[in-house]
């Protein structure tokens, strides 16, 4: 029963950040700008980490109709 209401908590938490990303993205650029210091960690392979773990999570949000619609317009 734990796992259900795990699942559906992760269900949650993932459309709250889907809907949000843009503004999410915006902010910590915001941030970034005015405190750079905060993300000075984000170095050497660090940066490679976090670059793969934004890709995979955009690729998680892609659908069926999306590869569907790539391949009925491969080039627009």
């Amino acid at each position: 029963m734990h796992s259900v209401n795990g699942v559906v908590m992760l269900k949650k938490l993932s459309d709250i950040l889907s809907d949000k990303a843009s503004l999410f993205i915006i902010l910590t650029a915001v941030v970034t700008f005015f405190f750079p210091g905060i993300f000075a960690w984000v170095k050497g392979n660090m940066q490679t980490i976090i670059l793969g773990v934004i890709m995979l999570t955009m690729g998680l949000t892609l659908t069926p109709n999306d590869f569907k619609l790539l391949a009925k317009r491969p080039l627009v």
